[in-house]
């Protein structure tokens, strides 16, 4: 019920009632709509509470707030009514019959052109934060590229100096000047020892914690690494960040720079989930937690990671976690492998894994003004190259192969979960993203780690990946493993669908033993236990049927288990190549 009426028809502030003219600000028009999204019809007593909790309500009275709400409610019904509706209206409530139709169409249209100008209002506000926070993170890069140049310069005049030292002096041999010139060397250059740190004593993990806060510091805006920005990689408001890759470093390190519309703490709580944006991850395992008396916590972690083919051995690594958060409010979580150098614990062995060694990495994060946050990434590991063939050493050696595959993946998705949370992104059918990521990341590999669809797909995010797999031209199917019924299908690309000749709702009612034929079934059973132990198997040509009964032709066909989170076997999945109806 509209409960306004239009004295003055060109107001686009005023409503439908003749009594007190209000015109809401922006911030007050914010709060009504936060409340209007979780309760379009509120009560009396909430209305009252919400005059309480938002002082920018003050100096409104309920009564207007309960129009406000009428009001609202009627345009959410119908934004642009026709003239058969409005004359309908103006039936059905008898408190507009005194309003001519033509006043109501204007105040709808102003309604209109107030909710667009808020929109536009809300979006402007939102780049104009975007903008400010992309400066100062340029601001700070500048800071640090001018302190690296600097750097630079000071060491190639220290340089000029010791040639020009050494091609002007003499060398002399006495017995005297070669213990003094080498106790000045000694004290010129001391070797840095780590001090003895009891492995059970929570004091001396501290100490690693802070040496390793310190260390990625110095590398996530500091001058540590030599920094190479990534061709391509533009800063803006809406690109993914600033990427920049190691040059001359012990080891392969990336780092990258982005803003994110979330919080913080929840910034935190996604990327520590490290399986859910590395594919790569096999498993992280925390096996000691450990609370310090600032307020950060300790976590001793084995991460077991794939190998990128199955030519070489998969790496782990076992590393001290240290989250903190620091006095400017920036939270920071940091990492590095204990080693006999660190001291520390000893980790468990696997001998299926290379124990590799992750130098000091990790994110910090800072709040931003207005919302969001400023996220600094950095990955520095060394993955071990002289247990890998020479011609797979450059997949182990690339700075840029590692920026692709984690940090920037880890900025990826963070970015996607903020655009979803937002509302940026929408999906339709009732499918979680979530969900969708997972599965598509499960589905390309196998417990081994090898990828099943080549080298196209790495670096891609969980969306990306989907829609390969969705649009592959070979058909790919999954079924449920079942030890007792038959299994059914659970999922098919486009492709599977276009050969099954059926829906994504129907498709569950699809067995695969009347899919296959006998011959199918035959090499299926023959191959299951390699499948089982290997994680995939190649079946020869064949011809299965449709559920219309049209037999199909494949050349080859692929079949691979398929894990959960837990390491179970989840589902198989077959890939048919080059099929045909027959």
């Amino acid at each position: 019920m509209m409960a306004h009426s239009m004295d003055d028809r060109d107001s686009p502030e005023k409503g439908f009632d003749s009594g007190k003219y209000v015109r809401y600000t922006p911030e007050q028009v914010e709060a009504l709509e936060r409340v209007y999204a979780e309760c379009p019809k509120p009560s009396s007593l909430r209305r009252q509470q919400l005059i309480r909790e938002c002082p920018i309500l003050c100096n409104i009275e309920p009564r207007q707030i309960k129009v406000w709400f009428q009001n609202r409610r009627v345009y959410a019904e119908c934004p642009k009514p026709s003239s058969l509706r409005r004359q309908q209206l103006i039936r059905e409530c008898p408190i507009l019959c005194n309003i001519e139709p033509r006043q109501i169409k204007v105040w709808f249209q102003n309604r209109r052109c107030r909710e667009k100008q808020r929109k536009e209002s809300a979006r402007l506000q939102t780049v104009n934060r975007k903008l400010s926070a992309m400066n100062k993170l340029l601001m700070e890069e500048n800071d640090r590229l001018q302190k690296q140049v600097s750097h630079l310069v000071y060491e190639n005049g220290f340089m000029k100096h010791r040639i020009n030292t050494a091609t002007g002096t003499t060398t002399d041999n006495g017995c005297e000047s070669v213990v003094a010139s080498g106790q000045q060397r000694q004290q010129q250059n001391p070797t840095h020892q780590h001090p003895q740190r009891d492995a059970n004593n929570p004091a001396g993990l501290l100490s690693i914690a802070e040496e390793t806060l310190a260390e990625f510091l110095c590398k996530a805006t500091g001058t540590a690494v030599d920094w190479v920005q990534m061709i391509g990689m533009k800063p803006g408001p809406d690109s993914i960040g600033i990427v920049a890759v190691s040059r001359n470093c012990s080891g392969i390190a990336a780092r990258a720079c982005g803003l994110v519309s979330l919080e913080p703490m929840k910034v935190a709580e996604i990327l520590k989930d490290r399986p859910s944006w590395f594919r790569d991850c096999r498993s992280v395992e925390t096996l000691s937690v450990i609370p310090t008396g600032n307020g950060g916590t300790i976590e001793l972690i084995n991460t077991q990671i794939y190998a990128p083919t199955t030519l070489a051995a998969a790496r782990d690594f076992w590393t001290l976690r240290y989250s903190t958060s620091l006095e400017d409010g920036s939270y920071v979580v940091c990492e590095k492998s204990l080693t006999a150098a660190t001291g520390g614990p000893n980790g468990p062995l696997s001998s299926s894994f290379v124990r590799a060694k992750m130098l000091s990495s990790g994110f910090l994060i800072r709040p931003c003004d207005g919302g969001g946050s400023i996220i600094h990434i950095v990955d520095h590991v060394d993955l071990d190259v002289s247990s890998v063939p020479e011609v797979l050493r450059p997949l182990y050696e690339s700075s840029k192969i590692l920026a692709q595959k984690m940090t920037v993946a880890a900025l990826r998705h963070v970015r996607q979960i903020a655009q979803e949370t937002s509302g940026e992104v929408q999906f339709s059918g009732g499918r979680q993203p979530a969900v969708l990521r997972t599965f598509s990341q499960r589905l390309c590999r196998i417990h081994t780690g090898a990828n099943m669809f080549g080298a196209d797909t790495q670096g891609c995010d969980g969306d990306t990946l989907l829609k390969q797999l969705w649009n592959h031209s070979d058909a790919i199917l999954c079924c449920s493993l079942k030890t007792i019924a038959s299994p059914v299908f659970t999922f098919a690309n486009q492709a599977g669908l276009d050969m099954l000749e059926t829906t994504l709702v129907a498709l569950q009612d699809i067995m695969l033993d009347k899919t296959l034929d006998d011959s199918g079934r035959k090499a299926l059973c023959s191959e299951f236990a390699k499948i089982m132990q290997q994680g995939y198997a190649n079946l020869p040509a064949g011809i299965c049927v449709s559920s219309m009964g049209r037999p199909v032709s494949y050349e080859q066909a692929t079949v691979w288990k398929v894990l959960d989170d837990n390491e179970s076997n989840h589902c198989l999945a077959f890939i048919l190549v080059n099929w045909s109806f027959v």
